[in-house]
């Protein structure tokens, strides 16, 4: 698949942010494993997440829940790659006629 998932994840300190961090990468894990390529920019913003902060991913421009098992979230990103890839294939087909 030639299509790059740009995703973007940021977070506070603590707890939440941490769990959150570990089911990225574990889905990360799970993307390579697929063949489906991904980048990921990680930010850490000096707020604690008791403060309010809520770790949050966003993948191509839409917000995805973190609130979710790993299986779910990683389904949702194959989906966005299906669908990116899908939309590319039909573009082309458009600007070939």
């Amino acid at each position: 698949m030639d299509t790059v998932l740009n995703m973007l994840f940021v977070r506070g300190i603590g707890p939440y942010s941490s769990e959150a961090r570990e089911k990225i990468r574990s889905v990360l894990e799970r993307l390579r494993e697929l063949g489906i390529k991904a980048s990921l920019t990680e930010i850490e913003l000096p707020v604690l997440d008791d403060e309010g902060l809520t770790p949050e991913l966003i993948v191509d421009g839409e917000l995805l829940s973190l609130f979710t098992c790993t299986e779910t979230l990683l389904e949702a990103i194959v989906y966005k790659a299906y669908a990116s890839v899908m939309s590319r294939n039909s573009l082309a087909n458009i600007a070939s006629t």
